[in-house]
């Protein structure tokens, strides 16, 4: 056995594992950024960056274990658990121990994504640009190959697009964020330019379609320009604001979107108010080809489907309320392959849930009475197209009238079919009142 064994396998685990490290990092803010594209990212994508991050945990783990079993290095518990520790290098030591710990948080997190709130998991996900910076300074203080042309181009390499991606991604998401007080703009749709200078807004929207769902309630489906699909990407539950001149007074309302990620469209739901100007006007006065002022999609109430989380999502509204829900009920199920949700929702009367009809996507071939349960639960399977009623309408039925509704099923005869009599032997007769 070569006595440098694991020497050179300290050293090849440690440059791997920084490699592996860089790479993982790269590609989550390349996901993050949506450069590859707006929509959210593919299952496969994502899959990768958590394999990448794998190996670089697993390579990290056999680069600590040859540290310790290299003589020559003298590492104990010490100095491979507590940062600063070693005398000899302190500033590698401690920059290695202090990136291993946080690697291992961000890891563990990763895996607990289900159990723990977003915003905590966020934050925490953030610490792997801290990770990515550390085991770079421990790489180049630390290694005996820190000056080789290998390391020094490949380091200078995944610095540079370190920082292009993170500079990319802090300035599009204070682009995105800027959705406070409109500028000044004019009165009226007519005399809004299409395109205005400001980010936040507000824009002139053409009007598709002014669908009736309710008797009371109507959905308005948008036109967005190309120049504009960016600054109107939302986030399920999120609404609009929409701008107009009522009696020579401006009025702002805000408004929930009810479409979902993936039906490809910007749809917000309008329920008339008693004494409501803003939401009279849009149930009376507007008609496709009308241009709407609205701002961006903005609020706090928003969720984020991830491809790889398998959840269960309960959604509980009341009347008009249904509409955010709707959003994120069906882009959870459209994205979230694994999850589930359950809706719960109770209305004054069986006619006025705005967005029954804008609840796709739907399946097809169903029995109308497969929504008749008490709880009402919006399975997986709605989101491959249904074509009966609703789940919101369905939680205004009462499943034990809808099933004694149904005519009792006809009882099943059992007949056995006669056998051949043998060759050269007669038939038996049949008992009176049964067939042979």
């Amino acid at each position: 056995m070569d006595p440098q064994l694991w020497w050179y396998v300290a050293r090849a685990s440690g440059l791997t594992a920084w490699w592996l490290l860089s790479a993982a990092v790269l590609w989550g803010l390349l996901l993050s950024t949506r450069v590859m594209g707006g929509r959210p990212a593919p299952g496969r994508l994502l899959v990768l960056h958590r394999w990448l991050a794998g190996l670089a945990v697993s390579f990290t783990a056999l680069h600590l274990a040859a540290l310790v079993l290299e003589p020559r290095y003298a590492f104990g518990r010490t100095e491979l658990l507590v940062p600063f520790a070693r005398a000899a290098n302190p500033l590698a030591q401690g920059c290695g121990v202090v990136a291993v710990h946080l690697l291992v948080a961000v890891q563990v997190t990763s895996l607990l994504r289900a159990r723990l709130p977003d915003r905590l998991w966020r934050y925490l996900h953030r610490t792997a640009c801290a990770v990515f910076c550390l085991a770079g300074v421990h790489t180049f203080t630390a290694g005996s190959d820190a000056g080789g042309p290998l390391v020094r181009v490949s380091g200078g390499l995944l610095a540079a697009a370190f920082v292009f991606l993170l500079v990319y991604r802090l300035v599009a998401g204070r682009r995105t964020a800027r959705t406070g007080p409109a500028p000044a703009a004019p009165r009226t749709a007519a005399e809004q330019p299409a395109v205005p200078p400001g980010r936040g807004g507000p824009y002139a929207l053409t009007i598709v379609e002014v669908r009736r769902e309710t008797p009371d309630a109507v959905s308005v489906l948008f036109r967005v320009p190309d120049e504009l699909v960016e600054a109107f990407r939302f986030r399920p539950g999120r609404h609009l604001t929409l701008h107009t001149v009522l009696d020579g007074s401006e009025v702002r309302r805000p408004y929930s979107i009810c479409s979902g990620l993936t039906d490809g469209e910007l749809r917000v739901a309008v329920k008339a108010q008693p004494g409501g100007r803003m939401s009279h006007w849009v149930n009376t006065r507007l008609r496709a080809g009308d241009r709407v002022t609205a701002g961006v999609p903005n609020g706090r109430f928003a969720v984020d489907p991830n491809p790889l989380r398998e959840r269960h999502v309960l959604g509980v509204a009341a009347g008009s309320g249904i509409t955010p829900i709707l959003s994120i009920v069906k882009s959870v199920l459209a994205v979230e392959r694994r999850s589930r949700c359950t809706l719960v929702y109770g209305n004054r009367d069986a006619a006025g849930s705005p967005g029954a009809r804008s609840a796709g996507p739907r399946r097809p071939a169903a029995s109308p009475t497969a929504w008749n349960r008490p709880t009402c639960a919006a399975r997986r399977t709605w989101s491959t197209g249904y074509a009966g009623p609703s789940p919101t309408s369905a939680c205004r039925r009462n499943a034990s009238t809808a099933n004694a509704s149904r005519p009792p099923p006809e009882p099943r005869r059992r007949t056995r079919p006669a056998r051949p009599a043998p060759a050269g032997c007669r038939p038996r007769p049949a008992p009176p009142g049964r067939s042979p």
